[in-house]
């Protein structure tokens, strides 16, 4: 329902990703107003598997080398490096 409603039925999601030998790094950007940043901590931040929310955050810094966000929460950069360099 949500989805084709004001404001939600215009908002766009923006994902830029570039894959080098070393590394991805994953860019991934909507039209919302984002989320309150300070929230999360850079050590881990949300850890509560709680219906409310978190879940994402956890996964994204479980699988992910790094993880940050902009200030106004509503972008996101992932950046997962390789674990052995690629001769040649």
């Amino acid at each position: 329902q949500r989805r084709q409603e004001s404001p939600y039925k215009d908002r766009k999601i923006y994902v830029e990703i570039l894959i080098l030998n070393e590394e991805a790094k994953f860019v991934i950007r909507d039209d919302g107003p984002g989320f309150d940043v300070s929230k999360t901590s850079a050590s881990g931040g949300a850890t509560s598997l709680e219906p409310t929310g978190g879940r994402g955050l956890i996964l994204m810094r479980s699988f992910m080398d790094e993880v940050r966000f902009n200030a106004r929460g509503n972008e996101v950069t992932m950046i997962k490096r390789r674990e052995t360099p690629v001769n040649g």
